[in-house]
């Protein structure tokens, strides 16, 4: 299904797995502004490395209570990726009560975040990966 068109998405207590099929690409929700997912306990990863790539519109993301959620964006082909994923417009960011969760990315990639978004980050206690702003990157670099 594409909606090339949707611009807030806000999902609740969903038992799905997956909310886009692995192979989905990033014009299918290409003007996504805001999305919320919350209470989805079956959920296991949030975006494909080549979705997250496309979502260069999204403002605001909030992911809290997904008891299985492990990663946020995970990588099809390790041949496909390249060195960064980049989210320009992104404002805010929060996740919330995921207990799994252990990684925001994959593999070695560098997330690109605007230096003045708003993070919240509460009860991820396995979650390994630092998430920093590329502004915070090039200070830690200095």
């Amino acid at each position: 299904v594409v909606i090339p068109n949707l611009e807030e998405l806000e999902l609740r207590s969903i038992e799905i797995k997956m909310i886009w099929h692995i192979s989905t690409t990033a014009h299918c929700i290409m003007n996504l502004i805001e999305l919320t997912i919350e209470g989805c306990d079956n959920l296991e990863l949030l975006f494909s490395y080549s979705m997250a790539r496309g979502l260069k519109k999204l403002r605001r993301l909030k992911i809290k209570n997904c008891k299985n959620i492990r990663e946020i964006i995970a990588t099809e082909n390790v041949e496909d990726m390249e060195n960064s994923i980049s989210f320009p417009k992104l404002t805010f960011l929060e996740l919330k009560d995921l207990q799994n969760l252990v990684k925001f990315y994959s593999r070695n990639c560098m997330i690109e975040f605007p230096s003045e978004m708003q993070l919240a980050i509460e009860n991820c206690s396995k979650l390994e990966v630092p998430i920093v702003t590329s502004t915070s990157m090039d200070a830690i670099a200095d």
